[in-house]
């Protein structure tokens, strides 16, 4: 497999995974037979690992995602996939915008960590392609920006807290 980490230093936050590790996860998700042909690590990802896999099999790549040891994160920080995934159907709003759920799991038995697996959307990240357009055209992407924000922010739920936890009812005190 043709395979593409990002550098890091052995105390840094993230920690790439190896080729080994990203085919026993795809072997996990998709069955023993699935083999990644390539796999290069985006960066880009603030907090998880992101990985672009090409799958021998599937025409479209994917998207791995993998958090950090628990080791590494902050007690506030533990299990956000996990929360993230618990999240989904309050998301539904946006569901067309969104990569679609592969696979996922929480159980440390393949590589020690959670991850999870998505479609891969199409498209060139903001942060690398905005500033090519006048910046005139800015406001129509941010003002897009902002309907997707505000659709979000629009859903209300029973109670409030973590998404994959114990939530409060609306207007509890802890």
């Amino acid at each position: 497999m043709d395979f593409q980490p990002v550098e890091r230093a052995s105390e840094a936050f993230q920690q790439s995974l190896t080729a080994e590790e990203i085919g026993k996860v795809c072997r996990r998700a998709f069955g023993g037979d699935a083999t990644p042909v390539s796999a290069v690590e985006l960066g880009t990802g603030m907090y998880n690992s992101v990985y672009r896999v090409t799958l021998a099999d599937q025409a479209q790549p994917v998207i791995l995602r993998v958090a950090p040891e628990e080791g590494r994160q902050f007690r506030s920080e533990r299990h956000l996939m996990r929360n993230e995934f618990a999240s989904l159907p309050w998301l539904a709003v946006i569901a067309p915008l969104m990569p679609q759920m592969l696979a996922a799991d929480w159980s440390h038995a393949v590589v020690g960590r959670d991850w999870m697996i998505q479609t891969h959307l199409d498209g060139i990240p903001a942060p690398e392609h905005l500033g090519a357009y006048p910046r005139t055209a800015w406001p129509v992407f941010f003002r897009q920006m902002g309907a997707v924000t505000r659709s979000v922010h629009d859903v209300r739920a029973r109670t409030s807290g973590p998404s994959a936890g114990r939530g409060m009812g609306r207007g509890a005190r802890p």
